[in-house]
């Protein structure tokens, strides 16, 4: 009824407590620019902790942050030309304008050669963490085995420190182990190379269930 009687293009329904919520397309959209709403986000004083820049919401303007010690873990999906590597840039900006290099490092895979992150590889925090962008399975392979044997240092330290996370670790010790940021752009097609499946999986899986507390996601 709301398209046929008023015309309202549905975008999306998601159901709430005691709602719910109904997505509809603006008539007119708006082009944003990553400097201006960086600029108003920091201006505004909503640039805070870990947690990282999404986007603006549409239904009320204000800025979407995702948590990463809550969700630790995130599938970006969409059709070609939808702008899922530009979300990812705008993430990677975020990231680099919020935290130093000691505070943060960068590990970027990418399967296109690194084209679509080319103006981004001087970054400091991508140089801090594997030295720039890894664009080979070999060299994809090799980052993520270090990245799980990291992890495991990681684990020892609290061990040690009888600390349950990082957060608990650098309260205890007044050390800042850095968070470490894996983005691994085209997984999906890397991984219908069997050889390369059979490399990463037993690396992405141990990831997947035990880098959180360690800071890594």
């Amino acid at each position: 009824e709301l398209y046929t009687t008023d015309g309202l293009k549905i975008l999306s329904l998601l159901p709430g407590k005691k709602t719910i919520s109904v997505s509809v397309e603006r008539p007119n959209r708006q082009i944003l620019h990553s400097t201006a709403v960086f600029a108003k986000l920091f201006a505004d004083g909503n640039a805070v902790g870990e947690k990282v820049f999404i986007g603006i919401r549409e239904e009320d303007g204000g800025p979407m942050f995702l948590d990463p010690f809550s969700n630790p873990h995130t599938l970006i999906a969409g059709a070609t030309g939808s702008g899922k590597s530009v979300l990812v840039q705008n993430i990677l900006l975020y990231i680099a304008l919020t935290r130093s290099p000691v505070e943060s490092r960068i590990y970027l895979i990418d399967g296109k050669s690194g084209v679509d992150y080319l103006p981004l590889r001087h970054l400091p925090h991508i140089k801090a963490g594997s030295g720039g962008i890894i664009d080979s399975k070999n060299g994809s392979i090799q980052v993520l085995s270090g990245l799980v044997n990291e992890m495991e240092r990681r684990y020892q330290l609290f061990k040690d420190a009888e600390a349950k996370n990082i957060k608990h670790y650098r309260e205890k010790t007044g050390i800042y182990l850095p968070t470490l940021w894996v983005i691994h752009d085209e997984f999906a097609e890397w991984m219908e190379d069997d050889d390369y499946a059979s490399g990463v999986e037993a690396y992405v899986n141990s990831l997947s269930i035990k880098s959180r507390a360690a800071g890594i996601f």
